[in-house]
């Protein structure tokens, strides 16, 4: 019996409330239902309530900054006018619409409170929206751009995770952003998108599938951080990296992994430079490295990496030193074994423009080079 009280409480705590405290339509005509936020009625939330339609083909969902019940409810002297400041968990889930207008009151967007949507763009409030609840977005597979503004103060476990079409992704300087929580953008197709430098720790599963730059600034990437099923081509790893996580490139290393840290970083598992190699001429698998794996490090670092473990799971065929104190010689163009080229700013480019350019060459050097 208590058991099975147990498992009933624990339900009821997990599935969300069905109550409302009262409903308006919109200026669409579209039916919206609110809670009370507070004992003085000057605020109210968007409410879920499981016979809402919200399911069928709609293009915007307009939410209200502000509602105004009528004198006439409960019998008040008066009609009264109430803020939106957030919306609940689960209020939209499974929604049908393309577009959401967030006004800029609302400050709390609840768990799953727009999961598996049909929205393909989002405005979030520039000055008050200050939570993102935990999977708000998951699995809006239309949803194409994010800007999340600098007034969040907690995004949280996989609130995008799923958006599989997610290719454009602007995150404003925020203090309070300096760690992106576990699945924030699983299963997110970002492309060519850098990492900002306030962010110190990404957490695990947090990217996968996706090409974002590293630069200086992060200091942890947690368990599978950047898997991915296919292998790496490359990747830089910023010179302020100190820890990795388990399988944090998938289960293979980059083809070529451009290190720039003096100290090699502390790995979580012997896994956070990928699984075991099947050693086709001794028949049996092995966490030695293959030489076919580049690990292009700091010059002077060959003997700790070699020592350290599982650092040393590397051939010693796979290491190539490189200067990395200073990208100093500038040089006009004409060099034939160039391997990426980047803008001043750090930007990855097709090719070299009129100016300075940092080129990065195949035998794991870079220099600036002039273009006249």
């Amino acid at each position: 019996m208590l058991r099975a009280l147990s498992i009933l409480l624990l339900a009821l705590c997990v599935l969300p409330t069905w109550s409302w405290d009262f409903c308006q339509k919109n200026k669409d005509g579209v039916m919206l239902y609110y809670n009370f936020y507070d004992d003085d009625f000057q605020m109210c939330e968007v409410a879920y309530n499981k016979d809402a339609q919200y399911t069928g083909k709609f293009d915007t969902l307009w939410i209200p900054d502000v509602v105004i019940l009528p004198a006439e409810y409960e019998g008040r002297d008066e009609d009264t006018v109430l803020a939106v400041v957030g919306i609940e968990p689960h209020t939209f889930e499974h929604a049908g619409f393309q577009h959401v207008h967030i006004p800029e009151t609302v400050s709390e967007i609840g768990e799953y409170a727009f999961a598996f949507s049909g929205i393909k763009s989002l405005n979030l409030g520039e000055e008050w929206c200050f939570y993102i609840g935990g999977h708000a977005f998951m699995n809006c597979e239309n949803l194409e751009s994010v800007k999340i503004p600098k007034c969040v103060r907690t995004l949280s476990y996989g609130a995008f995770q799923g958006c599989t079409c997610l290719h454009d992704l602007v995150i404003e300087e925020n203090e309070n952003l300096a760690e992106l929580p576990d699945f924030c953008f699983y299963q997110c197709f970002l492309r060519n998108w850098t990492l900002p430098s306030f962010i110190k720790k990404i957490g695990n599963d947090s990217f996968s599938y996706t090409g974002i730059k590293l630069i200086n600034g992060i200091n942890v990437l947690g368990a599978r951080s950047l898997f991915s099923d296919i292998s790496w081509d490359s990747i830089e790893i910023p010179e302020t990296v100190t820890e990795l996580g388990d399988y944090v490139f998938g289960k293979k290393p980059p083809k070529n992994l451009y290190i720039n840290c003096k100290m090699p970083p502390y790995c979580r598992a012997i896994t956070s430079l990928g699984s075991q190699f099947y050693d086709v001429e001794e028949k049996k698998y092995t966490w030695t490295i293959p030489p076919e794996y580049k690990i292009i490090i700091p010059i002077g670092t060959k003997d700790i990496y070699q020592t350290t473990w599982p650092w040393s799971r590397y051939d010693e065929r796979c290491y190539i030193q490189r200067n990395t104190s200073g990208i100093e010689t500038v040089e006009v163009d004409g060099s034939q074994d160039e391997e990426s080229i980047f803008s001043l700013d750090g930007r990855q480019i097709d090719f070299k423009q009129k100016g300075v350019n940092i080129v990065r060459h195949k035998d794991g050097t870079a220099k600036k080079v002039l273009v006249r």
